[in-house]
């Protein structure tokens, strides 16, 4: 609970749940990001640039719409500061202004999946996938994808995974909602592959596995798609 009260000039403060005082109009400031945020294609736009810059094109591509809708959103975000850009020639880029502002969406995500549930052996899933194997040429630049492993886990080889779900067309937390409900077909110690087209997953899934107690592996990248992989623990 907050409690109402003034500071030494005056204006109006409130105590904050930690005990923190802070001025009102911080909470005011708060809804404002808050409410450039409130769209589903702009928190998939600070997904996809949270590891990398994107141009406006780049990102009307991976959205599936038009470059004047990508960029009044971009006008949007970029107004109340929550991305920056560059230009390179003719070229705009834009990449996160704060990473703490994709650790915020992270942990609301987060709340949506406990409180989202979907029946088991939905949609994505496919059959397993027998055999160590690398996948194709990434991006064009023909270098194999190789696994890009969490702490204590070797690079190299791509793991076996005992059952695939690919939910490349599915935006975030839809690869999520699926790995939680697929995993629980799989038996202990098997490994759960999940195919992804939203950067913003390669984020999000650590941190699931961790909270829920299972093993994250770690991810590869493959044309544009994530493949990332979850050892079940229990």
């Amino acid at each position: 609970m907050s409690t109402a009260r003034r500071n030494d000039a005056g204006k109006p403060t409130t105590m904050a749940c930690d005990g923190t005082e802070l001025p009102v109009d911080v909470f005011d400031r708060h809804a404002e990001l808050c409410a450039a945020l409130s769209h589903g294609k702009r928190l998939r736009i600070v997904a996809l640039i949270a590891t990398q810059e994107m141009s406006v094109g780049d990102l009307a591509a991976a959205l599936g719409v038009a470059l004047s809708n990508v960029s009044q959103h971009l006008t949007l975000l970029k107004a109340q500061g929550l991305i920056l850009s560059r230009r390179e020639g003719q070229t705009i880029f834009y990449r996160l202004a704060d990473r703490r502002i994709l650790e915020a969406c992270i942990l609301i995500r987060a709340v949506v999946l406990d409180r989202l549930n979907l029946d088991a052996g939905g949609p994505w899933v496919s059959p397993p996938q027998q055999g160590h194997r690398r996948l194709g040429k990434v991006d064009g630049r023909g270098t194999d994808a190789t696994l890009q492993p969490a702490a204590g886990h070797a690079q190299g080889d791509l793991p076996v995974a005992d059952k695939t779900i690919d939910a490349t067309m599915v935006p975030c937390p839809g690869p999520l909602l699926a790995a939680k409900s697929a995993i629980s077909g799989i038996n202990l110690g098997e490994i759960l592959e999940v195919i992804s087209g939203d950067p913003g997953t390669v984020e999000d899934m650590p941190l699931w596995a961790g909270r829920v107690g299972h093993e994250y592996l770690g991810a590869a990248h493959d044309s544009g798609r994530w493949r990332l992989f979850v050892r079940r623990l229990k």
